[in-house]
């Protein structure tokens, strides 16, 4: 049985941007759905010059599918906003915003100074949070449904990205403001409502707080 694939590229290749970086705007502009080249391989690459070439997919003779394609890779940026693509992707999801849309969700996994930290995700209220992202991509349904009997990189049927949410609460059931209105954010306070800062070794320089992970996280719209 053949079955065929879309996917987030994991990571980028050094032609896009080097890894999960804290850039708020990707370096060189490359827009969503531009890199068509897969990080899955269907065999290692030592030995194989062909492969192994910087920016190109390696063996892509996968045995059991039929054709696989990407329709994002970290490090690629909305063309309007300028914002890129976080990683390492970790979760996703997809459902149809209408008739018209589908939107795709994923995790992207960061643990701020504990790795690398990313550009700050601002809420509505303006408190900012580096860490994990959760980011959306919206494409087209229709070219969608013909992405993978075409050629096309999915750049042709991308619409707009952005992030899930834009308000926080914390585990007091307070919305997390800015930490100069008194915000508080769980893996920096006590049961008493005392901030404890980290130490200089893991201090902030992207957000005022920052999201570890949402691995196993429950997402549902109100």
């Amino acid at each position: 049985m053949n079955i065929n694939k879309i996917l987030i590229n994991a990571v980028s290749f050094s032609a896009i941007v080097a890894s999960s970086a804290s850039f708020a705007l990707a370096q060189n502009n490359i827009a969503i759905g531009t890199t068509t080249a897969l990080m899955s391989e269907a065999s290692t690459a030592e030995g194989t010059a062909e492969y192994n070439l910087d920016g190109q997919s390696g063996d892509i003779q996968f045995p059991f599918i039929g054709r696989m394609k990407a329709i994002a890779t970290v490090g690629e940026s909305d063309p309007s906003t300028g914002r890129a693509l976080t990683g390492y992707p970790d979760g996703q999801a997809a459902w149809l915003v209408d008739d018209q849309t589908v939107r795709i969700a994923y995790q992207s996994e960061s643990y701020a100074t504990m790795s690398s930290e990313t550009y700050p995700w601002k809420m509505r209220n303006g408190v900012k949070f580096t860490g994990s992202h959760i980011h959306t991509i919206d494409y087209d349904r229709a070219a969608m449904s013909e992405f993978l009997s075409n050629d096309l990189p999915a750049s042709s049927m991308f619409k707009s990205s952005d992030h899930l949410f834009d308000t926080v609460y914390n585990v007091f059931g307070d919305e997390v403001v800015p930490k100069n209105q008194g915000g508080l954010w769980g893996n920096q306070s006590l049961p008493n409502g005392t901030i404890v800062n980290f130490n200089s070794k893991y201090l902030l320089t992207e957000g005022e707080f920052f999201f570890h992970s949402f691995c196993g996280a429950h997402y549902e719209k109100k």
